[in-house]
């Protein structure tokens, strides 16, 4: 989506009478007016309604009275109100008006021009993952938005669902030290989704954030050293890589150490060690730690 593309009226179908004013239902009769299923537009309509529940504080209605006046459907466009009542929205951490709050100040529609803000709100935005917003900051660098981006290709979460993107989004992030993306980048290589499978290329990105210190790395380098995938079969060295994450109180790791311990597979066989660590994920509430305790009898 372009950036000085705003987003428009979010419309819901649901009939109310006019004489009931609470702001939702209000709402609803607003949205009727704007025209859907068959409904005559009547956007003067429209107004009337968003603006008795915008003023009392309807966040959806804010928004839409906000889109209204932006585009000068049934009333004479403004901008200047566009941007009061986006803001009215954005304040109540409505992700779209959020979005057109950042293009009316990136662009002075309505607004001193103030690139500043219009990164705020769009940060505002991109931090709920309103897809428009997370791309614009994508786009333009920001490593957290391109890794929020990749999560949401690999969802099809306001995007299309697209591996190979999500793999494009993450490798940008990964390059910039992002520690999650490095993370997601090596579990995408192992799994083969969005590209061809390679465990090499899965251990290079995993070890990578790894050595930040991020436990999910340390974990998953940790399986590929104890599967011999990507590198030579190594107990000892995934339990290196395991104990590093359980001693950050990462509970799939210390439940993988207890196995470890448990089977005397990279460290001597010991039931208490093995209870010790099956007992820390337990206390977390990782399930399979509170069925390996009791395979233990203990």
């Amino acid at each position: 989506m372009d950036h000085d593309q705003l987003e428009g009226l979010v419309v819901q179908f649901k009939i109310a009478p006019p004489q009931q004013i609470e702001p939702p239902v209000q709402f609803r009769q607003a949205d009727l007016s704007v025209g859907c299923q068959g409904v005559p537009q009547i956007p003067a309509e429209a107004v009337k309604w968003f603006t008795l529940a915008a003023e009392q504080g309807n966040a959806s209605a804010q928004h839409n009275l906000g889109t209204l006046y932006a585009e000068g459907r049934g009333v004479e466009k403004d901008e200047a109100l566009a941007a009061k009542w986006f803001e009215r929205a954005a304040e109540q951490g409505y992700d779209k008006s959020q979005y057109n709050l950042g293009i009316l100040y990136m662009d002075g529609r309505g607004v001193e021009k103030d690139e500043g803000k219009a990164l705020e709100w769009y940060r505002k935005a991109a931090d709920q993952l309103y897809a428009p917003a997370v791309t614009f900051l994508a786009e333009r660098g920001l490593s957290s938005a391109q890794y929020n981006l990749g999560l949401l290709y690999t969802r099809g979460e306001g995007v299309p669902l697209d591996p190979a993107e999500a793999v494009k989004w993450f490798y940008k992030a990964a390059e910039q030290e992002h520690a999650n993306a490095q993370a997601n980048l090596g579990a995408m290589y192992a799994k083969g989704q969005g590209v061809p499978m390679n465990y090499e290329e899965a251990v290079k990105w995993f070890g990578r954030a790894a050595d930040q210190g991020y436990a999910l790395a340390q974990t998953n380098l940790g399986l590929m050293y104890a599967k011999g995938q990507g590198v030579p079969q190594s107990f000892e060295e995934a339990v290196a890589w395991y104990r590093k994450a359980a001693d950050q109180g990462y509970a799939q790791a210390q439940h993988i150490m207890g196995t470890m311990y448990a089977k005397g597979q990279g460290v001597p066989q010991s039931d208490e060690q093995a209870l010790k660590w099956f007992m820390k994920a337990a206390e977390q509430g990782y399930e399979p730690a509170t069925r390996a305790i009791k395979l233990l009898g203990r």
